[in-house]
């Protein structure tokens, strides 16, 4: 068989010896205190702003005062601040997930990806799937986050796929760009990211792939079983 007839093969992202993993747990605790922080504290004195700038604002308007206009205006970078913290806590720490949420959760990852990059970034999943360990979920949001860096940042995408579907040997969660592929082996771009990702993997008991799409982007794929229920309906 020739080299045009080749087809390409995954590779897989070998833990990095000198990788601290107890210093990446240590960064996850952090970032969820970061985010609930945000969340909890900050958010919601930024929310008092927000309603007492409003009230102030219609006090101006019913005396006819023009600053009426400049408490609007106020009002309205003060909201687009808590909506970027809130954007922030989200990413940091997606509440979503403690209500089996982890669709949602990459759902809205996806349309800040969009917001902050102005790049194509969809979901496909199938609905009823659930991952039902939070931990779980938790590990395939941040390898999905990771994935998503290493798209816009080094692959330079400009459309991005998220799934989570299921697998003959469990289920499978997927993030497939358009990019310009991977990185040289050797480079730093190829280091310490596929090996975070390999790293959350394994915390699962899953496995990672990492490999060359046809059209030229690159395909991430971590292979999981367990943890899995169906969602329930209304009618059920």
């Amino acid at each position: 068989m020739n080299r045009n007839e080749e087809k390409i093969e995954s590779f897989f992202a070998l833990p990095l010896p000198s990788l601290n993993e107890a210093v990446l747990d240590i960064s996850s605790r952090e970032r969820l205190r970061l985010g609930q922080e945000l969340h909890d504290s900050v958010s919601q004195l930024l929310s008092g702003v927000v309603f007492l700038v409003h009230t102030l604002e219609n006090k101006l308007s019913a005396r006819g005062l023009p600053e009426a206009a400049d408490a609007a205006e106020i009002g309205h970078l003060v909201f687009q601040a808590l909506t970027q913290t809130r954007n922030l806590a989200r990413g940091l720490f997606p509440i979503e997930l403690e209500a089996d949420g982890l669709i949602e959760a990459l759902t809205e990852l996806a349309g800040t990806l969009e917001k902050l990059f102005g790049i194509s970034c969809r979901v496909e999943a199938d609905v009823d799937l659930v991952v039902s360990d939070q931990t779980v979920a938790n590990h395939l949001f941040r390898l999905t986050q990771e994935a998503f860096n290493n798209s816009v940042k080094h692959g330079r995408a400009t459309e991005v796929v998220v799934g989570l579907r299921r697998h003959t040997h469990g289920a499978e969660l997927f993030v497939r760009d358009n990019g310009i592929g991977l990185p040289v082996q050797g480079t730093k771009s190829d280091g310490l990211g596929l090996r975070i990702m390999n790293y959350r993997a394994r915390k699962i008991g899953g496995r990672l792939s990492v490999e060359p799409t046809e059209d030229g982007g690159t395909l991430v794929r971590c292979i999981f079983s367990g943890h899995l229920t169906e969602r329930k309906t209304k009618n059920n």
